[in-house]
């Protein structure tokens, strides 16, 4: 007898809706970019953020930026970018979303011979000629999968004994049996909303930076007490890591 598969359920579309996870990372919509930046006073102090990934990040900010060629990615409102440009800076900003961009002008005026703020992404970079000193990624890579392409985007991107720091959550999945997981989105509850991280490990930038020619020379990696946004997949032994990793870029030909 031939067994009909029909309507048999799809292992991987059970745990997809058990643990909500998710294929590809969340779009901002323009309402979610508003709400997002209602959230932000955008004249508030950085090295004061409550929010210890912030905090931190801001600590391994070079001191020195002026005249130097600065990319913001993923720059959101653009308090990242409005920092680095009252430290001398020349800043591109970069967002996916259309709103971001328009928001981050507007709170950004006061530095408009500074700062350049464009929607793209960073894929569409590649081929510029502009290369640039120093690289910054707050909360971005988080909706990274594939590391190796965006690190060899940035080796491009550089120049010669650039740096680059991200800030992003990071997973370990060593104590549980399921890797499927390691495949999704997974959504982590904050104070204020849920955001969703890639799993990627330390492990995967270690390889990936490695393998795109750059050094880390300086990380912070601290075990937090965020939970996900579904019990089920609190049980699951992962651990959550709020993470800053600085990298130097090794000379190339």
């Amino acid at each position: 007898m031939i067994e009909n598969n029909f309507f048999k359920k799809n292992p991987e579309e059970e745990l997809i809706n058990k643990f909500g996870l998710r294929n590809a990372p969340l779009e901002y919509t323009e309402n979610d970019a508003i709400n997002y930046s209602s959230q932000i006073n955008e004249s508030a102090d950085l090295k004061e953020n409550p929010d210890n990934l912030i905090h931190r990040t801001f600590k391994m900010l070079p001191e020195h930026l002026e005249n130097k060629q600065v990319i913001d990615i993923g720059c959101g409102e653009g308090r990242w970018g409005r920092l680095m440009a009252e430290r001398g800076a020349m800043v591109t900003g970069i967002d996916s979303s259309k709103k971001m961009i328009e928001i981050a002008e507007e709170r950004s005026k006061k530095f408009d011979d500074k700062i350049e703020l464009l929607r793209t992404d960073i894929g569409n970079l590649a081929d510029s000629d502009k290369k640039f000193d120093f690289a910054l990624s707050c909360y971005t890579f988080n909706n990274i999968s594939n590391l190796n392409d965006i690190f060899q985007i940035l080796n491009k991107i550089l120049k010669n004994s650039g740096e680059l720091v991200i800030a992003t959550k990071l997973l370990d999945f060593s104590n549980m049996e399921n890797k499927i997981l390691k495949k999704y989105y997974l959504p982590i509850k904050s104070k204020k909303h849920t955001i969703y991280t890639y799993g990627n490990e330390f492990k995967d930038y270690e390889e990936s930076s490695k393998n795109n020619d750059f050094e880390l020379t300086e990380s912070y990696l601290q075990e937090v007490k965020d939970g996900f946004a579904n019990n089920e997949l609190n049980e699951q032994n992962i651990k959550i890591f709020d993470a800053v990793l600085k990298y130097k870029k090794l000379k190339t030909k």
